[in-house]
């Protein structure tokens, strides 16, 4: 487009005698808009003309006659002697060239800084001169406004072209380079080369937008010179390399209710939450320690707190972390495992970077559960970076946000990988996970809800899996908390033995506020038909959640905790077995369940190994039942006999 400065690169790659397709090509501000065949270039004896038509050129399209002339303004022209790659256009195309003498392919570099004159000297080592022509030396010569880089003349947003010198527009590409010498704000996502902030001057990263480096940040006007902004809704976002740049980073409390927070700075103190609660958690004791005086005790690196601002001191308000940012590799080996501790192995830590990071396989840990918890407000969520899978919606770690870890010995470490940094609140790509198949339970009610996950894995225990499984932590007092049982073992998320045979998982559900309920099949992955059914002990109802993946109940609160099962039905039968697909027989504890087609009747007997009838009962319309065997525990053999058939099952009651 006219009135504004573009690159513009014209690339021969491998010319040879042959002439082929796709050999040149041209890019205008770093980006391919054409190519064509070509061959090799040869030497030739007459002059190259740039900006005419005539011989070799390059012109604005007003091709009237062989002295056509370009008509606008020239700055930093260079001839290589090779095909430069898209990464070194990148590298050079917002900059003059820093030592062009030491390029042995640079032909010619013309940077047309001298005001007067029609010669242009080389300022490669080939002292190749350029002559102007078809100019007027005394007025011709202007002064350039290239974005070599780009800088800013006025204050005012990013977006804003009056914000930047004239042609130079407004940077959009992640390899500019750019100059800040006002108060400027970014009001969009961006990334950069390089950026400096001089003194006086101000770069306000706005909230919901990220700025990403790919080179360094130079700011001399300190931590007031580059801010991050907060607000109820997101956080500004910075990914750099950088050391030693200081900033602030806003980070916003919603009034009257816990957060998990976390230093993005090396110096922080227990300062920056002035009036505003802010505690510890001491893992070997259990305690929770409110941090008062003095005002300087230092906010540890890696470390998380909890902060509550009240209505009666703050309210929702943004606080303010001004010092040095965190960058670079960051190890935490400040974590504790106490086995006499009630709180074993619950450490609590933070996202120590200005931008979010992602918690999945890439992070470098010792004796540590791959499972992560989030403080959502209300109750936990969980992410295992090993399965990508969890009740949260990613392994996503905002910035400043603090978050649970759980040793699982002593001598447990992890290391922040600052390559899994990234701007933005999306999940990256979900992790390849061994869990064959999986269902996840969301209970709703009083306003509030909360997730299960029960699933399978060839390499998993029906013990508690440290890569696999989430402890149950809590939530408020008011919502509901829902968990399945194993041993003295709350779980939100159990993955199984997948060689385990017609399993009945218990789960609890314990609730603040009576009233009614429901419980939703949000996802059932690999299983078929009526594999996975809920049992309420309660109103001993059963539910096939493929067919309804909604149940709703009321319940008291003085129900029994452990309220529902979930029955997974097996694909097979064992080779003693006289079994229909259509029935599924199995045990959990001293309980035989029977699911079968609604319309199979009979006589149903239980034996024992000695060949003794220990239970009778009749086989009813219905699709579910289950008998109560107390005679011990030991093997037994379900029979049911129909009119047409008659099918066996051997069941383990304990």
């Amino acid at each position: 487009s006219s009135q504004r400065w573009h690159h513009v690169t014209l690339r021969l790659e491998n010319g040879n005698d042959n002439v082929e397709a796709d050999k040149f090509k041209g890019y205008l501000d770093g980006v391919e808009f054409g190519s064509g065949e070509a061959s090799q270039l040869y030497t030739h004896g007459g002059n190259i003309n740039i900006a005419r038509n005539n011989s070799t050129k390059f012109h604005d399209g007003n091709d009237t006659g062989p002295d056509a002339y370009f008509e606008g303004k020239i700055d930093e022209v260079r001839i290589w002697n090779e095909a430069r790659t898209l990464q070194q256009i990148y590298d050079d195309m917002y900059r003059e060239l820093i030592d062009p003498t030491s390029e042995t392919n640079l032909v010619a570099y013309y940077q047309f800084n001298q005001s007067a004159g029609t010669t242009l000297p080389d300022n490669s080592s080939k002292t190749n001169n350029g002559i102007l022509t078809n100019m007027d030396p005394a007025t011709d010569w202007v002064i350039s406004t290239a974005p070599i880089p780009y800088y800013t003349v006025q204050d005012g947003n990013w977006s804003a072209d009056l914000s930047w010198d004239i042609g130079q527009m407004h940077p959009v590409n992640d390899w500019a380079r750019v100059i800040i010498n006002h108060n400027t704000v970014q009001d969009q996502d961006q990334g950069l080369y390089d950026l400096v902030i001089n003194t006086g001057a101000s770069l306000t990263i706005n909230s919901g937008y990220g700025l990403t480096m790919d080179g360094d940040i130079a700011n001399y006007a300190g931590t007031s010179g580059l801010v991050l902004k907060a607000d109820a809704t997101s956080m500004a976002s910075l990914v750099h390399n950088t050391t030693g740049i200081e900033a602030t980073v806003e980070e916003y409390l919603t009034s009257q209710q816990w957060h998990y927070v976390s230093s993005p700075i090396t110096n922080a103190t227990i300062e920056t939450y002035f009036n505003i609660y802010l505690m510890s958690f001491n893992e070997p004791t259990g305690i929770w320690t409110y941090l008062v005086n003095p005002v300087t005790t230092p906010m540890n690196v890696g470390q998380g707190y909890a902060a509550w601002a009240s209505d009666a001191l703050t309210g929702s308000t943004a606080v303010s972390y001004e010092g040095t940012l965190n960058t670079g590799d960051i190890t935490f080996s400040s974590l504790t495992y106490t086995p006499i501790s009630n709180n074993t192995g619950y450490n609590l830590v933070g996202n120590p970077y200005p931008s979010s990071i992602d918690w999945n396989s890439n992070w470098t840990t010792t004796n540590l559960d791959a499972t992560a918890y989030f403080w959502d407000g209300t109750s936990n969520v969980t992410w295992n970076r090993l399965t990508g899978m969890g009740t949260a919606t990613s392994g996503v770690i905002p910035p400043t946000q603090g978050f649970v870890v759980m040793a699982n010995n002593s001598s447990a470490s992890f290391t922040f990988p600052q390559s899994e940094r990234f701007n933005g609140s999306q999940a990256f790509y979900k992790e390849s996970s061994t869990i064959t198949n999986s269902v996840t339970l969301e209970v709703d009610g009083n306003g509030y809800s909360d997730k299960i996950i029960v699933g399978f894995s060839n390499d998993a225990t029906n013990s508690f899996d440290n890569n696999y499984d989430a402890y149950d932590l809590k939530g408020i007092e008011d919502a509901p908390q829902f968990y399945t049982l194993g041993g003295d073992v709350e779980y939100t998320v159990n993955i199984l033995d997948s060689e385990s045979k017609n399993i009945v998982v218990p789960v609890g559900l314990d609730v603040g506020t009576p009233g009614i309920y429901s419980i939703k099949a949000n996802e059932l992955e690999g299983f078929g038909g009526n594999a996975v059914i809920l049992e309420d002990l309660k109103e001993n109802t059963f539910t096939e959640l493929a067919v309804n993946d909604v149940y709703n109940f009321t319940i008291e609160l003085n129900d029994d905790s452990h309220r529902f099962n979930i029955h997974f039905k097996a694909s097979a039968a064992g080779v003693e077995d006289n079994f229909n697909t259509d029935v599924s027989i199995y045990s959990y504890g001293d309980v035989v369940y029977i699911n079968k087609p609604a319309d199979l009747t009979g006589d149903i007997t239980v034996i024992n190994m000695m060949g003794q009838k220990v239970l009778i009962a009749k086989a009813t319309s219905g699709t579910m039942m289950n008998l109560k065997v107390t005679d011990g525990t030991g093997y037994y053999v379900v029979k049911i006999q129909s009119d047409q058939q008659m099918i066996t099952q051997k069941v383990f009651i304990r």
